[in-house]
């Protein structure tokens, strides 16, 4: 793949972050700003904070993997991989966020809890 190619990848792959990103920011809103009952709030919360845990795991498994040299011309350099390895990451980071995460998903929560109550 050209670098023209590898550009527009990138610059597809940064919108749809951007998109997860306002997402969680309009969920977290909305768990503030609507009358839902404390239950519903903290459960939007907890999913936006999930949902953000997960996307900075994705992020930091795609920069790994950056760092790795890949032959020219090989299977490892071809599209195909690129796009297996960014549905692995991401799956990845769902299974981590899922089974306890990495610890800032909590201090999300509380944070944002904290936010909301003043």
């Amino acid at each position: 793949m050209g670098d023209y190619g590898k550009g527009m990848l990138a610059v597809g792959r940064t919108q749809m972050n951007l998109q997860v990103q306002q997402q969680m920011l309009q969920s977290a809103k909305q768990a503030r700003s609507s009358g839902a009952n404390d239950v519903e709030s903290q459960q939007r919360i907890q999913k936006a904070a999930a949902d953000f845990e997960g996307l900075l795991l994705q992020q930091m498994f795609k920069s790994m993997w950056n760092t790795v040299e890949r032959a020219e011309g090989s299977l490892s350099a071809s599209r195909e991989e690129s796009l297996y390895q960014d549905m692995l990451q991401q799956e990845l980071a769902k299974e981590i966020t899922a089974s306890g995460g990495i610890g800032l998903q909590e201090i999300l929560v509380k944070e944002i809890t904290r936010l909301e109550n003043k």
